[in-house]
């Protein structure tokens, strides 16, 4: 059973983005998320890696766009949808039937959530679009999110990976690893070994 009332990166996220539970059935229900997130050796890091970096400790999150304008985010570690509150809501503007993917992080004790894929575009599932489309259409709405939300940098790994080993990428909080986004958002592989060298 699950202490909702246990300190948590969860828990902070429930208090800094969400209102009451969606406990109501809908289609939204076909939409949750089950992140996997699969660790590997960064000496095999692909040459052509597009992705960007998950943060220590992060709780991966899905926040998506509803009917007659509704803000949900799923919790995939507590298999449980929120009301969205104001500070993390899709403007009016945001297309019905849009998914993002992000974490959500503490920077210098502010909460934070990083978007950096998307699910689904105007209700079109994005499973099999190449991470920097999927990518590219995530840039297109940035100015849809709420002030708690702001889109993730992402790009070549190599790169990435380089720089944080040189301490030329420096975020507020502390990095487990890079990751490479595949074809499927939410499924991601963690290289960590280079990124804490």
């Amino acid at each position: 059973m699950v202490d909702i009332l246990a300190p948590s990166l969860a828990h902070a996220l429930i208090l800094s983005a969400c209102a009451e539970p969606c406990l109501y059935p809908g289609e939204h229900y076909k939409d949750r998320l089950r992140p996997q997130v699969k660790s590997a050796d960064s000496s095999v890091l692909p040459k052509a890696s597009f992705g960007t970096w998950l943060a220590a400790g992060a709780e991966i999150l899905t926040i998506g766009k509803y009917k007659h304008g509704v803000t949900l985010i799923f919790i995939p570690s507590r298999d449980i949808f929120y009301f969205a509150a104001p500070n993390a809501l899709l403007s009016q503007e945001c297309p019905e039937g849009s998914i993002f993917v992000g974490q959500f992080v503490i920077d210098n004790e502010n909460p934070r959530i990083l978007v950096f894929d998307t699910l689904k575009l105007r209700n079109v599932s994005c499973v099999d679009l190449p991470a920097p489309n999927r990518y590219g259409e995530l840039q297109k709405v940035s100015a849809l999110f709420g002030p708690l939300c702001s889109v993730q940098w992402a790009g070549d790994l190599a790169v990435l990976t380089r720089d944080i080993r040189m301490k030329k990428f420096v975020v507020p909080h502390a990095i487990q690893g890079v990751m490479a986004l595949g074809l499927s958002p939410g499924r991601v592989t963690v290289f960590d070994s280079e990124a804490k060298k």
